[in-house]
């Protein structure tokens, strides 16, 4: 497995855990990894600056859904989506994130069937769920 590939692994652990305990992400680390991946990207795999660009966009995608819902996908979310983009591309990236989408939006309708009230899902250990199960090859 490529060393950018472990880096995300192990940042969506590390958040996914921080998610689901504090409803936060451990934003230094998100920042770090997004530096270190920069970097791995640009230097160690000569990728071209436009398609390193390019995998941000799902990302802002998903800071801009923060803005317009008022929060309720946290702009963590989005900083985490954007540093996978910057490790796995824009293709990868975008089809890591609508399989976390998918299997959100039916939790939540799970959860919503069957409690009532409002319930905040943490994001990141679906995509976490989302990345592993496309890694094991289970949406192919």
């Amino acid at each position: 497995m490529s060393p950018e590939r472990i880096l995300w692994i192990v940042l969506l652990g590390v958040n996914s855990l921080q998610d689901m305990r504090k409803r936060e992400i451990c934003l230094k680390f998100t920042l770090l990894a997004a530096v270190l991946g920069t970097v791995w990207q640009l230097v160690g795999k000569n990728t071209d600056p436009r398609a390193l660009a390019s995998g941000l966009i799902p990302g802002l995608f998903c800071l801009i859904s923060s803005l317009i819902s008022r929060g309720q996908m946290g702009a963590g979310d989005g900083l985490v989506v954007c540093t996978g983009g910057i490790c796995l591309g824009f293709g990868e990236c975008l089809w890591t994130l609508c399989l976390a989408l998918l299997a959100v939006s039916a939790a939540g309708i799970v959860i919503k069937t069957r409690k009532r009230g409002v319930r905040e899902l943490p994001f990141i250990p679906f995509l976490l769920a989302a990345y592993l199960a496309e890694r094991i090859g289970w949406f192919l």
